[in-house]
């Protein structure tokens, strides 16, 4: 009883799992099949693609070692110019071969986020509409529809992959099971920097929905397809807050590598122009919280590119 009751279960995966997939794809496609017919954008389009000779080259050693490289063009991200190189190999310069793999990655990412929530909520339908709100929500449209963005959708995916493997992890920890995390991880963050935030997201994630450290609740069925994981008493010591935190150290190292390699590989000059100072940046990051959640109910008025205001109210920020 005492090993069943370490042991998270979880419902078999079904034909409502695949139908709920087949939706998902579905979804994305009647949205952004579109994008098939559309070209390339003037805004960072020819930095990245069709005046890049390194990536329209396609895929070669050079190529390789020029992705790993400080090139002075962008952040640190390999993966994403060894992306954009793939496509070039295999379909040139026409636009449609690189915004067909921008929705498919973008697809991955869907299905991957509802296989997650479902397998760790146990709630099918609630983790589908969570899934289709992501696939189609207005904020996340740029990434898909624009090539450039190849980074974002190539990262997204990677981040709710990382988020499977560590339901995975979650169920039986292990070193094997963390390590498949730790490359998920480090994947993402050659995508895409912004995977730094990832291993606080994974402690958050322990809280809801895996419920790791749930002491205040005695223990109770979970509903039917729901990763289950018995609760483990303040004095057992098989679960606490010091053992959630210690067990990412792992993670974190290499996100304070990326976030140094970014810090070296950007470039001095781009779309922000003159530097901005560090008050300012950072009341435009606290504006910018609540801004995205009024955009998450109210998605107006959005733009490829907002540029920092002149000065930002003590009070607002």
């Amino acid at each position: 009883m005492a090993r069943q009751d370490r042991r998270l279960t979880k419902e078999r995966p079904g034909f409502s799992t695949a139908l709920s997939c087949l939706a998902l794809a579905g979804l994305v496609l009647a949205v952004y099949g579109q994008t098939l017919s559309h070209g390339f954008v003037t805004f960072d389009d020819p930095v990245y693609v069709t005046d890049n000779p390194a990536v329209t080259a396609g895929l070669s050693w050079e190529g390789i070692k020029w992705a790993f490289s400080l090139q002075g063009r962008s952040y640190w991200h390999p993966l994403t110019w060894l992306s954009l190189m793939f496509d070039a190999s295999l379909w040139g310069t026409s636009a449609w071969g690189f915004h067909l793999d921008n929705m498919l990655l973008h697809l991955g990412g869907v299905l991957a986020l509802f296989l997650f929530l479902s397998r760790a909520t146990g709630q099918r339908w609630a983790s589908l509409f969570a899934a289709a709100l992501f696939a189609v929500h207005p904020m996340h449209a740029e990434s898909v529809a624009w090539v450039t963005e190849r980074k974002d959708v190539l990262a997204g995916l990677f981040w709710m992959l990382t988020l499977l493997a560590y339901a995975r992890y979650a169920e039986r920890p292990s070193a094997g099971r963390m390590a498949v995390v730790l490359a998920g991880l480090c994947l993402g963050l050659a995508s895409k920097p912004v995977l730094v935030t990832l291993p606080f997201v994974l402690f958050l994630v322990d809280f809801w929905p895996l419920k790791r450290l749930d002491l205040d609740e005695p223990s109770r069925p979970a509903p039917r397809g729901r990763l289950e994981m018995a609760r483990p008493s303040r004095s057992s010591g098989e679960v606490t807050v010091f053992g959630l935190v210690t067990e990412k150290i792992w993670l974190i190292l290499p996100c304070a590598a990326a976030s140094a390699l970014a810090l070296l590989s950007h470039p001095s000059e781009g779309l922000g122009g003159a530097p901005v100072p560090l008050g300012l940046r950072l009341s435009n990051a606290l504006v910018s919280y609540w801004w995205h959640l009024a955009k998450f109910f109210w998605p107006s008025g959005l733009m490829v590119h907002y540029p920092f205001p002149d000065a930002i109210p003590v009070w607002k920020a």
